[in-house]
């Protein structure tokens, strides 16, 4: 843990990571979400709180969000599909709408108004490996192009080559590259996206605050 907590250490002094955004339209979609797991997805309702807290509450990866968000989420118009096997909630994704504020480097990506951009998507572990996924997405696709909208945006860390395979199979695009580069305590990014997509908070340079974080947390351990 010494090792891991030191290389993040260095790595928010001087290091880079590269974010990858793609664009899948919804008029492309050609897959079926029958599935013989008997698994579905709908969008969240209020009942669903104590099921969903269960799931943030004994998930294996850092909690994305709290339940308190999830209902400012939903207040701010975002959609937050949930899937379910015997009444078990097993996984979800939201899609955003309007914008995206992304934390990992200070910045908000603004969408077009027949735009969606999926985020925290996630199945327990004893559903992967399985492509429920893919059934997931299929469904939850195919009700968003019902509700009118004609694409998805998604970003992924450039290391996430499982992600990216995903993508690159579904048949998304990419649209463009936010790369960055930590200096000691800051950091520079710059977009090879679209023109007005993407507005970095305070300039191109952004003081990097997990510097701090994972010092913090080093000698706390």
């Amino acid at each position: 843990m010494d090792q891991v907590t030191l290389k993040n250490i260095r790595s928010s002094i001087l290091g880079t990571f590269n974010f990858i955004f793609y664009e899948f339209m919804l008029k492309n979609l050609n897959r079926g979400w029958e599935n013989p797991y008997q698994v579905y997805s709908e969008l969240y309702r209020n009942e669903d709180a104590q099921l969903l807290s269960k799931v943030i509450d004994t998930m294996d990866i850092d909690r994305q969000f709290t339940m308190e968000e999830v209902d400012q989420r939903i207040k701010n118009g975002h959609l937050f599909y949930v899937t379910k096997k015997s009444e078990e909630i097993i996984g979800y994704t939201w899609y955003f709408v309007n914008r995206v504020q992304i934390k990992e480097f200070y910045a908000t990506q603004y969408l077009e108004p027949d735009e969606v951009c999926s985020v925290n998507s996630y199945i327990k572990p004893d559903f992967r490996g399985k492509g429920i996924k893919n059934y997931m997405r299929a469904f939850e696709y195919d009700e968003l192009g019902k509700m009118g909208y004609k694409r998805v945006s998604s970003f992924v860390f450039e290391h996430n080559k499982a992600s990216i395979r995903t993508h690159q199979k579904w048949g998304s695009v990419q649209i463009g590259v936010i790369k960055c580069i930590n200096i000691l305590t800051f950091t520079y990014c710059y977009s090879t996206l679209p023109p007005n997509t993407i507005v970095f908070h305070g300039g191109p340079f952004i003081l990097w605050k997990r510097l701090y974080h994972n010092i913090f947390n080093f000698i706390n351990m």
